[in-house]
């Protein structure tokens, strides 16, 4: 008998051990599903969502191709009303400075004073004349206490006005400003700036800019420029986006820079300063290369690409990071620097739009002294060649002042220099190679003679210079008349710009699930909903601060030079202040997007295309270079109200330990832009007027089933705690909550507004927004609860669906520390006969999610993803149990890396010093990184500037962080049901793995039994964690894209009007040869005789 029942049991026990696991498996899910609704009260906000939208909700269905159609409409008559305007403003403005002008043609306004000893003196504005310029002046300067002090600001909200401002390098008083304060104030313009504001109402601002540094603006508001005591107002409209872009064709720009010996310190910072500069005045359209140069010559880009990029903001970046990695030493040869850089532009002949501007062709020669004169060089590449090259010189240095040699060649070239001898003249000298290219243009332009055949130009969006957030300009120059019918260039540029909340409000379609972008010829994105923008803010100034001398090292008030961030580059508008982003870098990156763009760009529009659960369109808008592009999200259909008749009460709840969370820009056509979260919310809650709730009665549900959850938590208490204290005490986090795991809970509704507990958690949930960017499945439908692992911690989350029809209505999260599960499980399954066989010798169980991270484990140290298991993730790789997806998010902001690549490029590079130079430079500037911003700011922290309060200096610890892109790879687990593989290793080790799926949550059980615990590890520990986020470097992203170019713009070179100037003769040069060839002879003569 015992036999009979040993044979049974013997029979039965790996049924009874499958069914000990499965019940220890579906125990544990239902155990964590408990914890979950505890701690996001889960059951309260289902209970109040589906009282209010069960059975009162349905999906609504939608016409892509008319929907698209409607709001393509709308969208050209909002771009024809903008060119319309622009045109009407540009015409006026021709026209009155043509005749204002030739009414001040006899006006002297400069008198003569002579010395008396001599009859040598000067020439002075006539004080008259200055002075009665004033008083008009002064009434439209827009800083000027006049017009803050006689006018309130509610004034200027019932009553639109132009006004003026002038760039802080003008002199009031200055003939040229003089003259173009009086034209832009005619009558005619004004009535058209009104006149232009009143059949559009979607305008922002209307501009006249000039260069004589005036900007006429309409509708003028008082200046802000705060805090004024230490900021300097540098708005000036010849470096605006709208200026630079319109007063010349696109263009092919190399850099060629003399990295010689002589050229160190002073020079060359300042001549980095100036190609600063001057990539500030390019946009995507142009193109820019740079050669650096001495005894030797080599591309500063090499190392990313071989050629011209696009002037994006990432590869501008990248060009003023690499020139900080050049060594100056040795003695400069321009020669053959100037024949390479010549070889550049000939493989640009046989290159497409991809690769090129299609416009001028310049090099700008940037050194300290040229000893040889490059002339057969130059005469024989414009002999041969017919389309010549424009060489702008650069003299650079303190006191090296005029050079005969960069003169010369710049005139043989048709170009001019100039010389940049000081800090100061840097801003002023950047733009000079403008008024030649401008020069061009005008001649073009005076030739059609018509306004509405003259190419509009539009910006890619930037920030407004005081506080009006995200703009897009429209821009026309405007033809000189000063010297009548004879004269050249332009005067000035007339603008429009619109804000990008105006054409998001345009744009989007209410309870609609596809949405709009807009792109140009390049793939430009000029708006987008996942566009990431920064805080409204004032730019183009720049910022001091009084100095801190109780240090000893700021005890000589010296300035301690460091190194300047990109946010103070932004401000002072030396670098974009809205990245520019391809479409690519904003959507997945399909291979049928990567079609779609392809259409877009070509302006192949019309057809749908099908992308798996996505759909895209595009659409032309004629007379732009812009196209509208839309996505049709088919897997989460918008839901609307069966019944919006009835009467709603708005009852929201407002706690001081919870929060409310809405990116809502715009509310019942109220613009929110201006106003932080909490002020937004009861912003919304005021507007309870019938027609507004019943517009937007949904949003108003949601508010009120988020009551009772709000309330859950202790109510509508004041608590008399600060924030910053409240997730450390236990009076206000509930007893049965581990404060040490416990992170935040949170309801996330499907109209833009989430609530969340606790407050002081705010910054950890702004962090999971970002994370949850990677999350691919955040928007499906899922009936499990989902674990998402981001940074050091786990969100897990769990739809709240319709009873009646499966309606997804919100996401109820909950999120822990990254140990808290595996805590959890050891303790569960720690001496629980039915998980025995998670601790037998050789066996290892572990809970895996969906997106292959390990949470838990029945080891004490295990791996966090199975990717670093290595040789189990290739077997479930081979048999296609995991799939991995690559998603790159190009909107981040990491540290900057500009402290530790500085291993010196091919410019100093010497064969097998290579590794020693690497390994001097990196250790040198890791411990000039470490001094400058581990150890200094632990010491002297207050005495790095921040803003002042009430004419005090306060101080902060500086933020170095720079935008920047990271990739990461989505491991996804392919497993639906119980799975039981077996591989073998290197000799002849098995590895068994069983793998079960959890019923109520997205996880997975994995069981393995293996032997050879020692070679389941990467042998190769530099392999990259591809799960983990890595930063790309720019160099990596630097190729150009596909795109077009704006076939209505024009390209025009050379212009036969140009007017040829004089060049200096070379025989000084050729003097100096002779002389030095002399000097050479008698030297080897005396020497020959004597020794």
């Amino acid at each position: 008998m015992e036999i009979v029942v040993f044979f049974i049991v013997l029979i039965y026990l790996p049924l009874l051990t499958y069914t000990s696991i499965h019940s220890a498996i579906n125990y544990f899910d239902k155990q964590l599903n408990t914890i979950f609704e505890q701690h996001s009260r889960y059951r309260i906000i289902d209970k109040s969502l589906q009282d209010i939208f069960n059975n009162n909700v349905e999906n609504e269905k939608i016409d892509f191709l008319n929907d698209s159609e409607d709001v393509y409409k709308r969208v050209q008559q909002f771009f024809i009303d903008k060119i319309n305007a622009v045109q009407a403003l540009t015409e006026t403005a021709e026209k009155v400075s043509k005749e204002s002008l030739k009414l001040m043609e006899n006006i002297e306004f400069m008198d003569f004073y002579p010395r008396l000893q001599d009859g040598v003196g000067q020439y002075k504005i006539n004080e008259e004349i200055c002075n009665n310029h004033l008083v008009f002046f002064n009434k439209s300067d827009v800083t000027g206490d006049y017009w803050t002090d006689k006018r309130g600001s509610s004034y200027f909200k019932h009553k639109k006005m132009s006004g003026i401002h002038l760039a802080v390098e003008a002199y009031k008083c200055q003939p040229e400003v003089i003259k173009d304060v009086n034209w832009t104030s005619h009558i005619d313009l004004l009535n058209t700036f009104k006149k232009n504001d009143m059949n559009d109402k979607y305008i922002s601002r209307q501009y006249i800019g000039t260069y004589s540094g005036v900007t006429r603006i309409y509708p003028a508001v008082p200046w802000i420029i705060e805090p004024k005591e230490y900021t300097f107002d540098l708005f000036d409209p010849r470096y605006r986006p709208w200026f630079v872009m319109a007063e010349s064709a696109p263009k092919d720009i190399l850099f060629l820079l003399d990295f010689s010996g002589s050229a160190k310190g002073q020079t060359q910072h300042l001549t980095k300063m100036t190609v600063l500069n001057i990539l500030a005045t390019l946009s995507p359209n142009d193109y820019i290369n740079a050669v650096w140069f001495n005894s030797r010559r080599e591309l500063v880009m090499k190392n990313c690409y071989d050629g011209f990029v696009p002037a994006t903001s990432r590869n501008k970046r990248l060009l003023r990071s690499l020139l900080d990695n050049l060594e100056d030493r040795d003695q400069a040869f321009i020669g053959p620097a100037l024949e390479y850089s010549y070889e550049q532009f000939k493989i640009l002949k046989h290159l497409n739009d991809t690769y090129t501007s299609n416009g001028h062709k310049i090099i700008m020669l940037f050194t300290d002294g040229i000893e040889e004169w490059p002339t057969s060089i130059i005469e024989n590449y414009t002999q041969i060649n017919s389309d010549n090259i424009r060489i702008f010189g650069f003299s650079m240095g303190y006191g090296i002042g005029e050079q005969q040699s960069l003169d010369w060649i710049a005139c043989k070239t048709d170009a001019e220099y100039a010389i940049i001898n000081s800090i100061a003249a840097v801003r002023l000298q950047s733009r000079f190679y403008l008024s030649k290219l401008s020069e061009v243009l005008s001649y073009v332009y005076r030739s059609t003679n018509s306004i509405m055949t003259r190419p509009i130009i539009f910006t890619p969006p930037y920030m407004d210079a005081q506080k009006h957030g995200a703009v897009t300009t429209l821009s026309i120059p405007i033809l000189n008349y000063t010297n009548g019918d004879d004269s050249k260039g332009f005067i000035g540029i007339a603008a429009v710009d619109y804000k990008l909340s105006t054409l998001k409000n345009i744009i989007n379609l209410k309870n609609s699930n596809f949405y709009t972008f807009l792109i140009d010829n390049n793939g430009i994105v000029y708006y987008h909903p996942k566009m990431k923008l920064p805080k409204n803010d004032i730019y183009m100034i720049r910022r001091t601060a009084c100095y801190n001398i109780k240090n000893p090292y700021r005890h000589t008030k010296k300035v301690q030079y460091g190194f300047t961030n990109e946010e103070v580059l932004k401000l002072m508008s030396l670098s974009d202040s809205i990245s520019t982003m391809d479409i690519l870098e904003l959507e997945f990156q399909t291979p049928v997007f990567e079609e779609f763009r392809k259409m877009m760009i070509d302006k192949r529009c019309g057809e749908i295309i099908e992308d798996v659960d996505r759909e895209y369109r595009c659409l032309v808008l004629e007379n732009t270079p812009l196209v509208l592009g839309f996505v049709h999200q088919l897997q989460e259909p918008f839901f609307k109200l069966k019944n919006n008749d009835y009467k709603l009460n708005i009852h929201p709840s407002f706690n001081d330990i919870t929060f409310y969370h809405t990116d809502i820009k715009r509310f019942c056509n109220i613009s929110l832009d201006h106003l932080d979260e909490v002020e937004r919310l009861h912003e919304i809650t005021s507007r309870t007027n019938e027609r507004c709730k019943k517009e937007e009665k949904i949003f108003f549900n949601y508010l009120n089933g988020l009551s009772n959850w709000v309330d859950s938590w202790y109510g509508k208490r004041n608590l008399k705690i600060k924030d910053d204290s409240v997730c450390d005490n236990n009076t206000y986090i509930p007893r049965d909550f581990s404060l040490q795991h416990y992170k935040f809970s949170f309801v996330q509704t499907r109209k833009h507004i989430t609530a969340v507990f606790p407050k002081c958690s705010q910054q950890n949930f702004f962090d999971y927004m970002d994370d949850l960017k990677f999350d691919f499945h955040r928007h499906k439908i899922y009936p499990k609860l989902q674990f998402v692992v981001h940074g050091d911690n786990i969100a897990t989350i769990r739809n709240i669906l319709t009873n009646d029809d499966g309606i997804k209505l919100a996401n109820v999260g909950v999120d822990w520390s990254n140990h808290f599960i595996d805590e959890y499980f050891k303790k569960l399954t720690y001496k629980n006969a039915n998980w025995n066989i998670c601790y037998k010798k050789n066996y290892e169980c572990f809970i895996v999610t969906k997106d292959s991270y390990i949470i838990a484990s029945s080891k004490i140290n295990y791996f966090k993803h199975l990717f670093d298991d290595y040789n189990l993730y290739n077997e479930m790789n081979r048999t296609g149990l995991i799939s991995q997806v690559e998603y790159t998010n190009y909107q981040l902001e990491c540290p900057s890396t500009k402290f530790f690549n500085k291993i010196p490029t091919t410019s100093s590079s010497r064969g097998k010093k290579d590794f020693f130079q690497s390994l001097y430079y990196f250790l040198k500037n890791f411990i000039k990184y470490f001094y400058w911003w581990n150890i200094l700011p632990t010491s002297f922290v207050e005495s790095q500037p921040k803003i002042t309060d009430n004419n005090n200096c306060t101080y902060n610890k500086r933020n170095t962080n720079e935008y920047c892109a990271k990739k990461q790879t989505f491991f996804k687990l392919n497993i639906h049901l119980e799975k039981e593989i077996q591989f073998i290793l290197q000799n002849n080790c098995t590895v068994t793995l069983k793998m079960y799926p959890f019923n109520e949550s997205d996880l997975y059980l994995f069981i393995k039994n293996s032997s050879c615990q020692n070679q389941e590890i990467h042998q190769d520990t530099s392999i990259v964690k591809e799960y983990d986020a890595n930063m790309l470097s720019d160099c990596l992203l630097l190729k150009p894209k596909y795109r077009k170019i704006r076939e209505d713009l024009d390209y025009t070179r050379y212009h036969y009007k140009e007017e040829p100037r004089e060049c200096p003769s070379n025989s000084c040069h050729i003097l100096m040869s002779f002389r030095l060839l002399l000097t050479i002879m008698l030297i080897k003569i005396f020497f020959h005789k004597f020794f």
